[in-house]
């Protein structure tokens, strides 16, 4: 599944993506480890491009399959 880089991503979607526990990510993104912003009360969103960075720099090939 290509990545869009302009879409926000649930933090759940990014996490699989990522490879990460969802607790994990969330976490990091409460802290401010990880480019992410709340939207709501609840619901927090990463944008594609910052999912493909982070693919990128975690495994040098920023692809997912």
């Amino acid at each position: 599944m290509e990545i869009v880089e302009t879409k926000l991503y649930k933090l759940s979607e990014a996490a699989e993506y990522l490879g990460l526990p969802h607790s994990t990510l969330r976490y990091y993104a409460r802290t401010g480890s990880v480019p992410a912003r709340r939207i709501g009360s609840k619901q927090w969103y990463m944008s594609g491009a910052s999912i493909r960075k982070m693919l990128e720099a975690s495994n040098g090939t920023g692809s997912h399959d």
